[in-house]
């Protein structure tokens, strides 16, 4: 996986792989619970196990952005849907340096909203089929 990794990375244009592998970098940084795969032909990076971010450059229109998969939820003017229903991406522009503060910002907020959508998975499990047929069985018995 690290070969596809780097071969990504080592594929791209000068500015652009510049600025994406600083990215790399910072995410992975950025906290503990980031973890870098390959997928997709491109690298994500799950938080705490769970798919949360990519960085991607796309070819034909020669841009370069990060893409948060659950932006729906994240509300920050950078963030962009583009006709995209739940993923929002912030554009790199490759010439001038990097917005540090928008992209701290930005990594703050997805950790916060996953850390939000793991607490609500824990706190509220679903019944399932078999647990709700049980206790109308239950309470059919009882009567």
């Amino acid at each position: 996986m690290e070969h596809l990794l780097n071969n990504f990375f080592l594929q791209l244009p000068e500015e652009e792989q510049s600025v994406l592998l600083f990215m790399r970098k910072h995410i992975l940084q950025f906290s503990e619970h980031f973890t870098e795969h390959y997928k997709f032909n491109t690298p994500f990076y799950y938080y705490k196990g769970k798919w949360n971010c990519y960085l991607y450059h796309n070819k034909k229109s020669k841009r370069t952005y990060i893409a948060f998969l659950n932006g729906y939820l994240m509300k920050h003017k950078a963030l962009l849907a583009e006709g995209r229903t739940q993923g929002r991406v912030y554009y790199f522009d490759c010439k001038k340096d990097i917005d540090i503060k928008t992209i701290n910002e930005l990594l703050d907020l997805t950790i916060i909203t996953q850390e939000k959508k793991l607490s609500n998975k824990n706190s509220s499990p679903k019944k399932s089929k078999k647990t709700l047929t049980l206790n109308k069985t239950k309470k059919a018995a009882s009567k």
